[in-house]
């Protein structure tokens, strides 16, 4: 005898219907599975807030590392700047070097030429000669 009357095959496929015929050990464990899963799924939301969280530290320490790069890069240019005027400057002292250093090399070699009594076919070899040796 039936207090309300209900037609019962009609909410046979309702799931909260079928637990009246689950034992006690099916209800805890369908209990249990769903906190598992909304245990787990709150973790795997745990998870992606601390993985952007690490990718938000990432990104600040890029943005740090990006300005002390271009601090860097800017004192480097600086510093090549200054090279590139000093080698410039070097080379001209360079060429007034080995200017003076072939003067000093032909004023030698007629000191020499004129002390030994050297020909004048032996001076165009020296000279043929010297254009091999200074550069």
């Amino acid at each position: 005898m039936r207090f309300i009357d209900i037609d019962i095959d009609k909410y046979r496929n309702v799931p909260c219907f079928k637990l009246w015929h689950w034992t006690i050990n099916q209800i805890i464990i369908f209990i249990y599975s769903v906190v598992i899963f909304y245990i787990m799924r709150l973790s795997a939301t745990v998870r992606v807030l601390s993985n952007n969280l690490c990718i938000v530290c990432f990104q600040a320490n890029l943005a740090v590392q990006e300005a002390r790069y271009e601090a860097a890069m800017k004192d480097l240019n600086k510093a090549q700047d200054q090279l590139d005027e000093k080698e410039k400057e070097l080379e001209a002292v360079q060429a007034q070097y080995d200017q003076a250093m072939s003067e000093k090399q032909v004023t030698a070699f007629l000191y020499v030429s004129r002390c030994r009594g050297v020909t004048r076919v032996a001076m165009d070899k020296f000279h043929r000669s010297s254009d091999r040796l200074i550069v």
